[in-house]
């Protein structure tokens, strides 16, 4: 998950997916908002898998919910898109990765701690 995090991404270039939920006629069509609605639950579907597969093998904590982790890392790097693209400066998509593998140990730290 950290290394897939870590995947270099250009911030200010948005998310093109992210980018059309904004789209009124992406919105509007029901067709339209269907794949993009496919695209993001294509994505959620493939982090659930690696987090529950990280729960299993005891690197992250049984409390985790691998559909609210999936969520939460989606909502990170679709903010840090949205908040590089408004300063127009990658930083600001550098730090929410860095927030969100902080997050991360953070959670792996306390399973240590807890044996």
């Amino acid at each position: 998950m950290k290394r897939y995090l870590s995947w270099p991404r250009l911030g200010t270039r948005g998310c093109r997916v992210g980018r059309m939920t904004q789209d009124p006629e992406v919105v509007t069509d029901a067709e339209l908002i269907a794949v993009v609605a496919n695209a993001f639950d294509t994505m959620l579907n493939h982090w659930e898998r690696a987090i529950t597969a990280a729960i299993a093998a005891g690197e992250l904590p049984t409390s985790i919910v691998p559909a609210d982790l999936a969520r939460t890392l989606a909502a990170v790097l679709q903010g840090g898109y949205v908040l590089a693209r408004a300063q127009g400066e990658q930083g600001p998509m550098d730090a929410a990765v860095r927030g969100a593998i902080s997050l991360l140990d953070a959670a792996q730290s306390a399973l240590r701690t807890d044996h």
